[in-house]
């Protein structure tokens, strides 16, 4: 997620339905060419990369991301919620500053509510996990006044931008299902690309000094495999006039017809951008995406009636500002 444009946005910028529909297209595939958007937007070429750069120039576009299913390689996410006993900035800032250092840690989100921060991060086995969390907490202990970890089991919906902006146009997935294998070579093109999801095959190949024919080949490979799930725009929300929630919910037991229900609400409510399956005092976590409260208290409120015998307990944060993210960590791939 992004709040924070390269040019700064005093207030949300009014974008017409052709860039509705052209960030739509590269929500479902941030390489699509310029030609291909073209086509199902119903523009010209020239017109559709003059209004992406005008995107990116305004910071709704922030960067592109390549989104890879870490457990091909043997890594989990988790998402370590914790709250302050003290709230200077000062604690805040040197927290900060120790957390953003570690590469296993993939995103830092501030949040008004009960909890003060979100720490996304990867380990691979729990013993690397516990010497992950053994250097969060070392020198920050003594500030942090509650936490809560949660363990990604299973995602249920992930998109870059909520129904309620606009349907999202349809394409074939990237995932596959066919054997991997993964090499040096592999993870040196994803890593080249982690930050840059639209670069050039071309401009991979120089980076990388090897030919555009192997480039091509790999990330054939990589996307047919599954290991690649998505190319994604990272979108400022605010800038586009939206506010982001973090719902924490406590489903009773959630499988067989309650997980399908559960499933089903999340992909078809308007403003859910992403919602996984959790292990840990919460067993759900979901971001939303609206334009004013009314909206969040819909989706809220929905949940409740959905799961009025189920639901046991929910917890509803405002994400206030990111301090990073990343779709993959240099240390997941070294």
């Amino acid at each position: 997620m992004r709040y924070e444009p390269v040019t700064p946005v005093i207030e949300p910028i009014s974008i017409d339905l052709k860039d509705k529909k052209i960030l739509s297209c590269l929500d479902s595939n941030a390489r699509m060419s310029y030609s291909q958007i073209a086509k199902k937007v119903g523009l010209s070429k020239e017109s559709v990369r003059y209004r992406i750069l005008q995107l990116e120039k305004l910071g709704v576009i922030q960067d592109y991301k390549v989104i890879v299913d870490i457990r091909k390689i043997h890594y989990r996410a988790y998402h370590l919620f914790i709250t302050f006993n003290n709230p200077e900035i000062e604690v805040e800032k040197e927290c900060l500053r120790r957390l953003m250092e570690f590469p296993f840690v993939r995103a830092i989100l501030k949040f008004n509510g009960d909890y003060d921060f979100e720490i996304a991060l990867v380990a691979k086995g729990i013993d690397e996990l516990d010497e992950n969390l053994k250097r969060i907490f070392s020198g920050i202990n003594k500030f942090i006044k509650k936490q809560e970890l949660l363990i990604i089991v299973k995602s249920y919906v992930s998109r870059s931008l909520p129904l309620s902006f606009i349907e999202p146009l349809k394409f074939n997935s990237l995932k596959g299902n066919v054997q991997f294998n993964i090499d040096d070579v592999d993870l040196k093109v994803v890593k080249s690309i982690k930050d840059q999801a639209c670069l050039p095959i071309n401009d991979i190949a120089k980076k990388l000094k090897i030919s555009s024919d192997i480039v091509s080949y790999r990330l054939n490979k990589l996307e047919s495999s599954g290991f690649i799930i998505k190319y994604v725009p990272g979108i400022n929300y605010f800038a586009l006039g939206f506010q982001v929630y973090a719902i924490l919910l406590n489903v009773d037991a959630l499988y067989e017809n309650t997980e399908v229900k559960l499933y089903n609400f999340l992909k078809e409510d308007k403003n859910i951008i992403w919602g996984v399956k959790t292990i840990g005092r919460y067993n759900v976590l979901i971001y939303v995406c609206t334009k004013n409260s009314e909206e969040l208290n819909e989706t809220i409120n929905s949940l409740r009636t959905i799961f009025s015998e189920s639901l046991k307990d929910y917890k509803t944060l405002i994400a206030y500002k990111e301090f990073k993210y990343t779709g993959l960590q240099d240390e997941v791939i070294i």
